[in-house]
Order: structure tokens, then sequence, then C-alpha cells
């Protein structure tokens, strides 16, 4: 492994140790998990795989939720699955698998902020689709627009950023075919923007990815903005965003 591929497993290890996530109900974790338990559209699913698992908090608040019976986690990150093992009862509920996933099937399968970081997306979406059990979803979210590269893309290894358009293609190369997507964040646009143009404060090193620090007053208006948002989801799709969320599956 290179040196600055080390640096970089090293940065997102401390990444996913510091993520406040779900539970700690930071606004970007919980909006992002209120869309994707939307499209789960009430009902429980037999089994779901979080590809790209990370700190496992989304896993915990499946789990949490009654959203799926079992639970699967893959992630390339050893850091992974020794924050997975620190969350208590979760480490029970969750078969952390190898890289070979045999002969196993998904009726849910979902690659949360993953095909940013890979150089082939098109060939990790081929790996998984075989162990989608008929009628199985793929369930995605990934950057969006190139207009909003930064910084924190390169620090957090990004290899690119999505249009719908792109994210369709790569889907349509594994066989996949769209059922939903949409823009979301769209109320980040102009501050993703600016961050363009900003430079580390002084006393920020530069491997500082972290999500900032806000209080719980700023933290509660987030999430009623984001709210907004997910009530206009459930009619149309966003036309902007910060994010791209999808779901696609094997044509019947």
């Amino acid at each position: 492994m290179s040196e600055a591929n080390v640096l970089l497993t090293e940065i997102m290890a401390d990444h996913l140790s510091a993520m406040p996530g779900i539970q700690g109900g930071y606004w970007w974790h919980t909006h992002r998990f209120s869309l994707l338990k939307m499209f789960f559209k009430g009902t429980k699913v037999d089994s779901l795989l979080d590809f790209g698992c990370g700190n496992g908090d989304f896993l915990a608040a499946v789990a949490r939720d009654g959203l799926a019976t079992t639970l699967a986690a893959y992630d390339p990150n050893p850091a992974a699955q020794v924050l997975l093992a620190k969350r208590g009862a979760l480490r029970n509920q969750v078969k952390f698998l190898d890289e070979d996933f045999g002969q196993q099937h998904f009726a849910v399968i979902t690659l949360l902020d993953v095909l940013e970081h890979v150089d082939d997306d098109r060939a990790t979406l081929r790996k998984l689709v075989p162990h989608l059990a008929p009628g199985g979803r793929i369930m995605i979210t990934v950057p969006a627009s190139m207009i909003f590269w930064s910084r924190w893309d390169v620090l957090l290894g990004h290899r690119r950023r999505y249009t719908k358009a792109a994210l369709t293609h790569s889907l349509a190369d594994a066989g996949l075919v769209v059922e939903k997507m949409s823009h979301y964040f769209s109320f980040l646009c102009l501050p993703a923007f600016l961050r363009r143009f900003a430079r580390p404060a002084a006393n920020h090193a530069d491997d500082d990815v972290e999500f900032p620090r806000i209080s719980s007053l700023v933290n509660r208006v987030l999430l009623l903005v984001g709210s907004v948002e997910s009530f206009w989801l459930r009619y149309l799709p966003v036309p902007f965003g910060t994010s791209i969320i999808a779901v696609a599956k094997v044509p019947e």
C-alpha cells in the first residue's frame, strides 16, 4: 500500500470514529436516514447488506426501527469492523462479511456515500447485482455535481461527484434500472459552492475532514429544513442538491 493510501486509510478511520451520526441526532445523517427510511415504504425487508458500512451508524438505526429481519455488513477499512464491534448489542445482530459473499442474497443492498470512493464504480455494482434476491433493490447515495468539488472531496478520497445521468449510466451498465432518483440537500447548494473557495483555518490540520460542530438550536433548524425537503420528495423529485439518492433493481 502506498504512503498516500495509508494516510487516506488513517484519515477515514479517524473520520468514522468521530462521526456524530444518526444516534447522536446530527442533522446531516438524520436527514439522509429519513429519506432512506421513506424509500422502504414502511415495510420490513427480509435481509439487508450495508456495503461500505463505516462505523455501523446506519445499521444501528435500521435495527432500532426494525426495518430488516437480518443484517449484514461489509467494509474494506479494518477500522469499520472494530467500530461495529463496539456497538454493544448491534454486534450480535450484524454479520460482518468478508469480500467473498458466497451464495448469499439480500432483499436490499445499500451503498451510502460509497461509490464515489472506488476507482471503478461500475465493477463494484456488477459485483453486487448477483447477490440481490429476486425482486431486490439497491439503494444508493452519492455526492452530486462536480461544481461542488472542494478540498473536502480530496481529503475524503472521492474519485468523483455524480450527475443523475452519470449515476443512471453506471447502474445500467450493471444491469439495473432506476426506480427512483432525486437530489437532496438542496439547502446546502450555496454553502457547498462557497466551500470550494474556502481556505482551512490556521488552527485546523490539513486532514481535518470532520463534520462541523454546531449548536443544538442550529441542528434543530437544519432538521426542520430537511423535513420540508422530505415532504417535497414524497411527491416530486428535488431538482437540485449536493447529493443524490437512488433506488434501482434488476428488470423483470
